[in-house]
């Protein structure tokens, strides 16, 4: 099986759109775009959340982004994305340069290259195999999709959040295809007012792309820490943000 890994609040966009959608961005005019998966059982190290702040910017690891954003993942069939690296090199449009940052940002990280898998498309809920969300010490399956929309996205939170699912109903492998794609969550923010920030070295991410939280797009926003002098993209960012919190609450 092929892991997507991403954050707890990415995932429940994903759900509700009913798809891991490609990258939406291009950042090599060209280039393909592409689903990451991978082989690791664990965690992928380039899907942990950075920030940026006054110029600077900050990588969590993988217990950072757990504490602040949750980890999630979802397994598909490995005939769902059967492109290695190589491939995606070879058939991607992807400039060398390019392609040699990637890598050496997901060997800097502990990423093992030759476990990364592609597919050039959106991979839909009826070829999701799996969905599981991390306590802080082992993976649980989510049976009861709508319990997605209620998890909290901070560790400590999250934690008792699946304590509690698991006390009233025992795990159990749901059958993800019997699901309607798009009717798993009512959705209070539409996926497409989500702001996307393109940013050339650093932003945020919330679904694993390799090195692309390092180099390209973040297509999720993130609760950014209080800047004390803002940019004209950070302030940007901002307003974005504070547009779609209002819009979810009015929801």
């Amino acid at each position: 099986m092929l892991w997507h890994y991403t954050t707890v609040d990415a995932l429940k966009q994903i759900v509700t759109s009913g798809a891991i959608r490609t990258q939406e961005t291009v950042v090599i005019p060209g280039q393909q775009h592409a689903v990451w998966f991978t082989l690791s059982t664990t965690w992928e190290e380039t899907a942990n959340v950075s920030y940026g702040c006054m110029g600077q910017v900050t990588h969590l690891d993988r217990q950072g982004t757990f504490e602040h954003y949750g980890l999630a993942r979802i397994g598909v069939a490995t005939e769902t994305a059967p492109h290695t690296w190589r491939d995606y090199k070879r058939l991607g449009g992807v400039a060398s340069d390019y392609a040699s940052q990637l890598y050496a940002i997901g060997t800097a990280r502990g990423s093992r290259i030759g476990d990364w898998r592609v597919s050039f498309e959106d991979v839909p809920q009826s070829q999701w195999l799996a969905i599981e969300v991390w306590d802080g010490e082992q993976w649980h399956v989510i049976g009861d999709l709508t319990l997605i929309e209620r998890l909290p996205i901070e560790g400590r939170e999250l934690k008792a959040a699946l304590a509690e699912a698991s006390a009233r109903e025992p795990q159990s492998r749901h059958c993800l295809a019997e699901v309607p794609p798009g009717r798993l969550l009512r959705s209070k923010v539409p996926y497409a007012r989500r702001p996307t920030a393109l940013r050339l070295l650093f932003t945020l991410s919330c679904t694993w792309r390799p090195g692309i939280s390092s180099l390209g797009v973040a297509t999720c926003p993130h609760r950014v820490l209080p800047q004390p002098a803002e940019t004209p993209v950070d302030l940007r960012w901002r307003r974005g943000w504070a547009s779609l919190r209002a819009g979810s609450t009015a929801s």
